[in-house]
């Protein structure tokens, strides 16, 4: 075993002639783990906001409620997987958000159950929003969540320049953590222009 790819082409090459190679469509992470480079401005790469929507402490919600609220994304399929990419907000952030600020959650009231009705018709698209202060609320703690993320990034890329290391991959995680921001930056300018 060389422990080298192998390629087989459908066009014969001459020794020495330029082979260029679709790696496909990857972010930066996967690329770096997998072949050890990075590629500036990827539009593939994301920001997975999973931790700090399941840190987020909502005002009034109490465990029960934020459990309910997490199990009913899991039997709907929105569990996880809430991203980011450069000016888009992934629909399963949003459809999550909107379920984690609702207020007063009790499942057994059937104000409860009306609420959770128009929850599931933004899933299926019958409805846009559960209503306008859901709306409202949700962006909120959408920024809330990009602005920590962004906080955190900030301070780890701080950290990685002041890193006396010269190293060729650490120039990569510097960059993985840069475009980060970038894309972090482009979702907190969408959602405060749309208030």
């Amino acid at each position: 075993m060389t422990q080298c790819y192998e390629i087989t082409t459908f066009v014969p090459y001459k020794r020495g002639d330029q082979v260029f190679i679709n790696y496909g469509p990857h972010d930066n992470f996967f690329i770096l783990m997998e072949y050890g480079f990075v590629i500036p401005n990827n539009p593939y790469n994301y920001v997975s906001l999973d931790k700090e929507y399941l840190e987020i402490s909502l005002p009034g919600e109490t465990e029960l409620a934020r459990q309910e609220k997490l199990d009913l994304l899991l039997r709907h399929g929105f569990y996880g997987d809430y991203s980011l990419r450069i000016s888009e907000i992934s629909f399963r952030l949003l459809t999550a958000l909107r379920l984690r600020v609702i207020q007063q959650f009790d499942v057994s009231t059937t104000g409860t159950q009306g609420i959770i009705l128009k929850w599931k018709n933004t899933i299926t698209g019958l409805t846009e929003i559960i209503n306008s202060q859901n709306e409202k609320s949700m962006y909120f703690h959408l920024q809330l969540i990009c602005e920590s993320a962004l906080l955190k990034a900030e301070q780890v890329l701080e950290a990685l320049k002041a890193s006396k290391a010269t190293h060729l991959p650490l120039s990569h995680v510097k960059l993985l953590w840069l475009e980060s921001i970038v894309i972090l930056h482009s979702v907190i300018k969408i959602i405060q222009d749309s208030q």
